[in-house]
């Protein structure tokens, strides 16, 4: 099976709950969100909001806890750019829920559509006529000088050891498994994942 086989996959049935995630600053996302809530809505399809994106109180959309968002969900509209897109994969990841991003950013690297295509792109969601993308993600662990785990999290794009000094370099020891390969001293370092890189390439 190629590469292509294993990251796209068939959506295993139509649409039919929606969530949506807005850029926090952008009118212009509020305003299309809307519209396409308002427009699921009228279709008989559940749309659900979350209160950190602070949404007013409306009969079109249930708006719910951050943790409760990814519940039961089977698509998550994003409107904004790649800042956007990543809080929300943060929000549906554990959930398992695919994104499809509207772009309303500068760049919109992970954006599959414009504001005047969501019409059609509702209409191939409910149909079931879509693909899902996997992405590959990054596992981070932080140790301190005794080995113990800090903190463990995951991150979409990318991952990076920076210095606390902006005058001082920070000094990288690179080991493969227990072999110490080399130190190399650098500002920082950025671990990028397929997605990430694409970016900064």
């Amino acid at each position: 099976m190629g590469d292509i086989d294993r990251l796209r996959r068939r959506a295993r049935r139509p649409a039919r709950r929606f969530g949506v995630i807005v850029h926090p600053a952008r009118d212009t996302a509020r305003v299309a969100a809307m519209a396409a809530a308002r427009h699921l809505d009228a279709s008989g399809f559940r749309v659900v909001g979350c209160k950190t994106d602070d949404w007013p109180s409306s009969d079109v959309m249930e708006v719910v806890a951050p943790e409760r968002f990814s519940l039961d969900l089977d698509v998550v509209l994003v409107f904004g750019g790649d800042g956007t897109f990543l809080r929300a994969a943060y929000l549906s990841r554990d959930g398992g829920v695919p994104l499809l991003g509207v772009n309303l950013g500068r760049l919109g690297f992970l954006s599959e559509c414009e504001v005047p295509q969501v019409p059609w792109a509702l209409e191939r969601l409910a149909a079931g006529d879509y693909d899902i993308e996997d992405r590959m993600t990054l596992a981070v662990t932080v140790l301190d000088s005794n080995g113990d785990v800090v903190v463990e999290s995951w991150a979409l794009n990318d991952a990076s050891v920076e210095r606390r000094e902006p005058q001082r370099l920070i000094v990288l020891d690179v080991a493969v498994g227990s072999t110490h390969l080399t130190s190399i001293p650098a500002d920082a370092l950025i671990c990028a994942s397929p997605t990430g890189s694409t970016a900064y390439a």
